[in-house]
C-alpha cells in the first residue's frame, strides 16, 4: 500500500497576502499529488478532511522551514457543510483565476482576495490580480461571480479592491431590485 505524507505551511503567497499551502506526496515520487491553498484561517486536519485525507498519527512541526508534516491517507472528504463550503470556496477561486487569465490576460498573477467583511471575512467577494509586463503592468480584477476587469489596467490594488467592491454592491442592488420586481408581480 502506498505512503502519502502532508506538508502544511504558512506561506508569503504575495505581497501583504499569507495562505496555508498543503502538499500531499506518495513516497518514492518526485511530483505531488495535491497541493491545497486556502487562507490560513483554518486547521491543517480541518482542510485535509475537506479533500478527502486524514491524518495517520498526528502533525509534526518542523522549526528549520516553519512547517508540520504528517502521514495521510486517502479517504471519503467529509460531508459537513464546514467542509463543502470550504471546497466551494477554492472551486471559485480557480474559476475566478481561470477566467482571469483566459479573459484578461495569461500573464495574471499575484491574486489576492477581496473580503467585505474585514480579513475574518471566510468569503472572498472578488479577487484583484497583477497583469502585465514593464510599463504595460497594472492590476485587474475578477468577482467571485465570474466578472472581470476589461478596461485599461487599473494603477493600484487598492483601486482595483474599490471596484470589486462596486461591482459587488452593484450585483447585489440589481439583485435587490429583481426580487422586488418579482414579489410585485405576484402580489
Amino acid at each position: 500500500m502506498s505512503r502519502y505524507f502532508a506538508t502544511a505551511a504558512i506561506v508569503q503567497a504575495a505581497p501583504g497576502y499569507r495562505e496555508l499551502r498543503i502538499t500531499i506526496c506518495e513516497q518514492g515520487k518526485a511530483d505531488d499529488v495535491a497541493l491545497i491553498a486556502v487562507r490560513p484561517m483554518y486547521d491543517t486536519p480541518d482542510v485535509l478532511a475537506a479533500f478527502g485525507w486524514r491524518l495517520v498519527g498526528s502533525l509534526e512541526y518542523v522549526a528549520g522551514p516553519n512547517e508540520e508534516r504528517a502521514e495521510v491517507e486517502p479517504c471519503e472528504p467529509a460531508d459537513h457543510g464546514g467542509a463543502e463550503a470550504l471546497r466551494d470556496a477554492v472551486r471559485r477561486e480557480i474559476r475566478a483565476r481561470t477566467r482571469a487569465r483566459l479573459l484578461v490576460d495569461s500573464s495574471a498573477r499575484h491574486f489576492q482576495p477581496v473580503l467585505l467583511g474585514g480579513d475574518h471575512s471566510a468569503d472572498p467577494i472578488g479577487w484583484t490580480f497583477v497583469a502585465g509586463v514593464n510599463h504595460d503592468r497594472g492590476h485587474g480584477w475578477v468577482t467571485s461571480t465570474g466578472t472581470v476587469s476589461r478596461g485599461p489596467r487599473i494603477a493600484t490594488r487598492a483601486d482595483a479592491a474599490r471596484s470589486v467592491r462596486h461591482e459587488y454592491m452593484t450585483q447585489m442592488t440589481e439583485a435587490r431590485i429583481e426580487e422586488a420586481d418579482d414579489s410585485a408581480a405576484y402580489a
